[in-house]
């Protein structure tokens, strides 16, 4: 891409950051992005790489305007996204039946906040390594959303409003 900027358009270099880097950063990301920080280092360098390459950002400024300037999500954001988006159809499309996931109000029948505000029941993990599992951590990105954003009536307009939420914390 850097090579490539001196010859082409703005619009063209977002096509190209689409069409050859973005599937890999989405391919089956729920599964092996939710990790420590450190294995995706990389990935994230490349990135951020890509966006200051974009935007023409020097190397010392900070690069997180410059995501939402160009409607990127960062790579834990699409992570968290793809993530919240197989929540989705758990709930409200087709219910997996190896995908391990309750409402708290499912688990009793007194009411409490996270029961009144169909809060996901995080399941309890013992060892470290399984907190990265999509159903745990999955859990937390999915109570983390507004309400608003969780009741959206259609999967795309759930996708859009949650990408925006994602932008707007840039």
């Amino acid at each position: 891409m850097a090579k490539l900027k001196h010859y082409v358009s703005k619009a063209t270099l977002i096509s190209v950051y689409y069409s050859p880097m973005y599937p890999y950063l989405i391919y089956a990301c729920t599964l092996w992005g939710n990790n420590y920080n450190a294995p995706l280092s990389q990935i994230v360098k490349l990135q951020n790489k890509a966006v200051r390459v974009t935007n023409d950002v020097p190397l010392m400024e900070s690069i997180t305007p410059h995501y939402s300037s160009l409607d990127f999500l960062k790579f834990p954001d699409i992570v968290k996204l793809n993530t919240c988006m197989l929540f989705y159809d758990y709930f409200h499309h087709d219910k997996f039946p190896n995908l391990p996931v309750s409402l708290v109000s499912e688990l009793h029948n007194y009411g409490t906040r996270s029961a009144s505000s169909n809060q996901v029941a995080i399941p309890s993990f013992r060892i470290n390594l399984r907190r990265f599992c999509p159903s745990i951590i999955g859990s937390f990105f999915w109570n983390d959303i507004p309400q608003s954003i969780r009741d959206k009536p259609s999967k795309k307009m759930f996708s859009k409003a949650l990408i925006r939420w994602y932008l707007a914390q840039y």
